[in-house]
């Protein structure tokens, strides 16, 4: 049904979402790495076309790390927030962390039940699902170790990469 969302688009777009389905298929049980390239001034870029998170929001939805992470309490808020901007209700994702992490709160049964609806409006519909399926995992297993990536912000930052690279 969530397809249904995408019924107006071309031959060329359903070809490429079909590929990345394909792709991630492939590739379900693997770790691959992604290759990067910088530019003149220190911003990464992926080469690879599928699969990959600077890609369409299907291309996102589909890549996990390798190995994923028990969840802090700081964590689960991050996660919160990553799933109310992936949502973006009434364009949330310029509020302050405390309301969207409220904003999740107040809509967690319809996250949980993933009630389709409620996930065809979300602005990032097939992060969301993704945002949704990790959620569905932590309530029945709050152990559970998250291997979703979650965004905040600079994806192409060269120095934010740096800082990252040497945790400062």
């Amino acid at each position: 049904e969530l397809l249904d969302l995408n019924s107006n688009l071309s031959i060329s777009e359903i070809i490429q979402i079909n590929t990345n389905i394909k792709v991630a298929e492939i590739f379900k049980y693997e770790t691959f790495y992604l290759p990067l390239r910088a530019d003149f001034r220190g911003r990464l870029y992926l080469n690879s076309f599928y699969l990959n998170y600077q890609g369409s929001d299907l291309s996102k939805s589909l890549v996990n790390f390798a190995k994923g992470k028990k969840l802090t309490d700081e964590g689960l808020n991050y996660l919160y927030i990553y799933g109310a901007n992936l949502y973006n209700f009434n364009s949330i994702n310029k509020d302050n962390h405390k309301n969207r992490i409220a904003w999740v709160t107040q809509n967690i049964d319809k996250i949980y039940n993933m009630d389709l609806k409620f996930i065809k409006k979300a602005e990032n519909v097939w992060s969301f699902v993704s945002f949704c399926l990790v959620m569905r995992q932590l309530k029945n297993d709050p152990n559970y170790e998250v291997k979703l990536p979650i965004y905040i912000d600079a994806t192409c930052s060269g120095i934010q990469h740096i800082a990252g690279m040497i945790k400062d």
